[in-house]
């Protein structure tokens, strides 16, 4: 029996009810997939779980997404879970009813979170490698050769701002990029989709998030960032759009975002 009760909202978006301001998230969604390729016809596509907003909403959309769109792909989930950090059982429990009411297979993986090289000079970017590393092989394992993870508008516009300032580069992370000698590709469909957006919607469909204390959250320069770029969006609310663009045209081989996607997704 699931350890999961959806709310009203939750239940009507799987029964294919959705209300307009989901629709638009899905728009949103759909345009990233569309203008980069990042879900494709065939494709099998695990979502790293971290147990935030961001990547179980990510893993609702695709689900929602795969009922409506004539493309057929196929979807999981997967989870790496510390050694050193244990999540609660009982909210593990609550997660895997809410992945079976969602009909998404969902599986963990535990390990290390310093790994071999101990903890000496750890950091968020290697706590990052080591979570990436995990869901790789439990992609692979699972025969998911496409790995998709819940970095939404924010996180682009603050890592273009971060490549600016520490390396003179206006870059960000790329859309869809291959890993492990490209037995891996990490596809990012939430780009096109703001935080708060996505905060109001793990809200109002009562998404079962676990809001965890990073031990190694004021390593994050995203994180830093972020009030940075929220002066910025009271300044031009199109702020954080502007900068993602300028930096894609950098960051996608000499292809630039293109207005029109832009436009489509605000």
């Amino acid at each position: 029996m699931s350890a999961f009760e959806p709310n009203d909202a939750l239940r009507a978006a799987l029964d294919g009810k959705l209300e307009p301001w989901l629709m638009r998230s899905l728009g949103r969604l759909g345009a990233a997939v569309g203008r980069f390729g990042l879900v494709r016809d065939g494709d099998a596509v695990l979502v790293g779980i971290s147990g935030g907003k961001d990547s179980l909403a990510l893993a609702l959309l695709l689900e929602l997404r795969r009922r409506r769109v004539k493309d057929r792909y196929r979807l999981g989930a997967a989870m790496a879970l510390w050694d050193e950090f244990p999540f609660p059982d009982a909210y593990l429990e609550t997660l895997e009813g809410f992945f079976r009411l969602i009909g998404v297979p969902f599986s963990t993986v535990r390990g290390s979170i310093y790994g071999e090289r101990g903890s000496a000079g750890f950091s968020c970017y290697r706590c990052s490698r080591q979570r990436r590393r995990l869901v790789f092989g439990e992609a692979l394992r699972r025969g998911f050769p496409v790995v998709a993870f819940g970095h939404h508008l924010d996180d682009f516009a603050q890592t273009a701002l971060s490549n600016l300032a520490e390396r003179g580069v206006l870059e960000t992370m790329p859309p869809r990029r291959s890993w492990l000698d490209g037995s891996v590709e990490v596809v990012r469909p939430l780009m096109m989709l703001r935080e708060a957006s996505i905060r109001t919607a793990a809200a109002r469909l009562g998404l079962p998030v676990l809001d965890a204390e990073c031990p190694f959250k004021e390593d994050n320069r995203r994180l830093e960032l972020a009030p940075i770029v929220a002066n910025l969006s009271k300044m031009h609310r199109l702020a954080r759009e502007k900068i993602v663009e300028a930096a894609l045209s950098v960051t996608v081989s000499g292809e630039g975002a293109g207005e029109s996607a832009w436009k489509s997704a605000t």
